[in-house]
């Protein structure tokens, strides 16, 4: 049991398993990333309300003057 124990220390402190466990590891959250990854909506971009300007009230008033006043 004793010598099961210093192969297992052996294999796991060994720096050629260390290094293909984390690069495996930083594939898979790469792999993670990608296949989970959601593009943002754009922002909207409020357009600036203006105030419509109502017609000016003499272009208005005149004409409506003079027409009422070829009907009588």
């Amino acid at each position: 049991m004793n010598e099961l124990f210093q192969v297992i220390k052996a294999v796991f402190s060994n720096k050629n398993v260390i290094a293909a466990a984390i690069g495996c590891a930083v594939i898979f959250e790469f792999i993670s990333y990608i296949s989970n990854y959601r593009k943002k909506p754009p922002k909207q971009k409020f357009k600036k309300v203006v105030a419509s300007v109502p017609p000016a009230s003499s272009e208005n008033d005149g004409n409506s003057a003079s027409e009422n006043k070829d009907d009588e």
